[in-house]
């Protein structure tokens, strides 16, 4: 999948990369070393999600 990152936030792009494990950068393949299967990811997710909701609570 290819995306233009000029038309995308930046945080938007690195969430992006962590969702393919090779990467195109130029001209080069590369194994993405930020790669997360999606087990890997929902679970970031959900305690991002979980750490925010216990912070707003302690407020």
């Amino acid at each position: 999948m290819h995306y233009d990152h000029n038309k995308l936030m930046p945080g938007l792009v690195a969430e992006l990369l962590k969702l393919h494990p090779i990467s195109v950068v130029g001209k080069y393949i590369k194994r993405n070393p930020y790669y997360l299967n999606s087990e890997q990811y929902m679970l970031k997710v959900l305690r991002m999600s979980r750490d925010k909701d216990q912070g707003r609570a302690s407020s």
